[in-house]
């Protein structure tokens, strides 16, 4: 059984000519996604969590890239989200992104559940649109969820 970790998306605004910014060779100010669920969200709601870290990041890109949020911009920021989960697979040494995008999922599916988790695989998709790995990886959480309560809102689409 898997869990549900309640979780938020937080957009971080970079500009530019920042640490970030200039790493990823922004030229334009940005933002990213962050992920934080669980005893962090509970934290920075609290205005207790300092730091956001790599994994917030990874998983808010994988979570974040098809939220719209309002007073945000995105479509610059999602030109930057490839060269930020490359810079994060080496990070943290996975030798594709294929496997690097898929094992996260699993961990956001243990952790926050089906749904969730096929919002991340279709995100990789986004980059990676041949790859079959994540292809079928993704058609297997959409068969998992259609054993779900979710079965209508998938088949039309809407459970992205």
């Amino acid at each position: 059984m898997t869990m549900t970790k309640e979780y938020s998306i937080r957009w971080k605004s970079f500009p530019s000519n920042s640490e970030h910014g200039n790493h990823w060779g922004s030229k334009k100010d940005f933002s990213f996604p962050y992920f934080i669920d669980d005893k962090d969200k509970i934290k920075f709601e609290q205005g207790a969590l300092n730091n956001l870290t790599e994994i917030h990041l990874l998983r808010g890109l994988l979570i974040g890239y098809f939220d719209n949020p309002p007073t945000i911009d995105i479509e610059y920021s999602r030109t930057l989200f490839l060269r930020a989960i490359e810079d994060l697979r080496r990070h943290y040494d996975f030798q594709t992104n294929e496997n690097l995008i898929i094992d996260i999922s699993s961990f956001i599916r243990k952790e926050n559940g089906d749904i969730v988790s096929h919002i991340a695989l279709r995100t990789g998709l986004e980059p990676l649109p041949i790859s079959s790995k994540l292809d079928l990886t993704y058609a297997l959480i959409c068969t998992i969820c259609l054993k779900e309560k979710n079965i209508k809102k998938l088949k039309k689409g809407l459970i992205y």
